[in-house]
């Protein structure tokens, strides 16, 4: 599927490296705008978010690691929160308003 297709590519360590130094705390703001625009676009927030989490729960945790936030404290489980539902928010709010669906 989708997601042994981004692990076998390396999405998640491409996106990774190219956004290193990146504060980990814009992530779940920029996953929410990404995944409306992609949702917007395709109209299925399903398909959005079959895209999105694999991409962006793996990214979420890299740049957060990459900041020296340990794994399990409260700002690492924060961030991680948040992008998973800046993935499920963008994407339903995406399918919501996209023309396609009417």
């Amino acid at each position: 599927g989708w997601s042994s297709t981004c692990a076998a590519l390396g999405m998640p360590d491409y996106l990774g490296c190219a956004l290193k130094g990146t504060d980990p705390a814009i992530v779940p703001a920029i996953t929410f705008v990404l995944a409306w625009l992609c949702s917007l676009g395709t109209g299925t927030s399903w398909g959005t978010m079959a895209v999105m989490f694999p991409i962006s729960i793996p990214l979420a945790i890299n740049l957060s690691r990459d900041e020296g936030i340990e794994d399990g404290s409260d700002e690492g489980l924060n961030i991680l929160y948040t992008t998973a539902a800046a993935v499920l928010g963008g994407s339903v709010w995406g399918d919501h308003s996209s023309l396609s669906n009417y």
